[in-house]
Formats: structure tokens, sequence, C-alpha cells
């Protein structure tokens, strides 16, 4: 019986004209993302971004230590 693993990446974490991290490189290995939702990282241009390209269920992290599963489409995710 084949193991799987699901690979998780804190992503969104980009503030303005700072990146941090390849979100879109990390999207491409990884089964599922929690992405930053404000208060300690990320803002609303880099959060719609990544919820967009992630494009499926989508974790998202509104402060350090506490995290929900929204279970939503991105196009019915709003960031602002």
């Amino acid at each position: 019986m084949a193991k799987e693993i699901n690979l998780n990446a804190d992503m969104g974490e980009g503030f303005g004209a700072y990146d941090i991290g390849d979100d879109a490189g990390l999207l491409k290995i990884i089964r599922s993302a929690s992405i930053a939702c404000g208060f300690h990282a990320g803002d609303p241009v880099v959060m719609q971004r990544v919820v967009t390209q992630a494009g499926g269920t989508v974790r998202v992290r509104p402060g350090p230590g506490a995290q929900f599963t929204v279970l939503l489409p991105p196009a019915e995710v709003t960031v602002g």
C-alpha cells in the first residue's frame, strides 16, 4: 500500500514590495497551503494572489497559532 504525505507550507507572507518565499513555486509541489491573512504577515494583494493561485480548499492563518479551514472556491473568497 502506497503512503501519502500531505506536504503543507505557510504562504502569502509577503507585504507590499517585499516577496517572502516563492509562493507560485511552492504551489507546484505541495498538497495544501496555509495562507497568511494579515495581522502578522501578508497584505490584501498578496493574499488574493495566493488564494487565486491555490485554486481549491484554502487554509487561512489570521494570526499566530490561530488556524481554520475555509471550504470555499477562490472565486468566493474576498480579501480586503
